[in-house]
């Protein structure tokens, strides 16, 4: 599996704290999904556009990684010791999965350094 940045690049370039082991794992799933919202454009020679965008990425699923092992996934917003109600912060709109969640997040993060890019084109030239 093709891998659009490297660990090095990561901390120095981009200034990222992940652990290396996490950072090989997570930036597979990362690189995947840049090849995937940009048709696989991306490919050949990586600019360091689509290379800050996969790090962006890893954040974000480091993170989402972090949140889930933590709390289950579910963050308080409030809690009542009474009649022991609480209630958890949501995310997404009502119905909507934490894949679409973390989906949209990913694609956020890698939007800011793709936008002018030309990748994330859908339509036809």
């Amino acid at each position: 599996m093709l891998s659009y940045v490297n660990y090095e690049y990561y901390t120095v370039d981009y200034e990222g704290m992940m652990p290396e082991e996490a950072f090989v794992r997570i930036s597979k799933r990362a690189s995947s999904f840049i090849k995937q919202i940009t048709f696989g454009r991306a490919q050949g020679k990586v600019s360091d556009e689509v290379k800050d965008a996969t790090c962006a990425v890893c954040d974000v699923i480091f993170e989402d990684e972090q949140k889930f092992a933590k709390t289950k996934g579910r963050e308080i917003k409030s809690e009542n010791n009474d009649g022991y109600s609480v209630s958890y912060v949501a995310e997404g709109k009502e119905g909507q999965t934490h894949e679409a969640v973390l989906n949209d997040k990913m694609y956020r993060a890698a939007r800011m350094y793709l936008l002018h890019t030309g990748l994330l084109y859908t339509g036809v030239k």
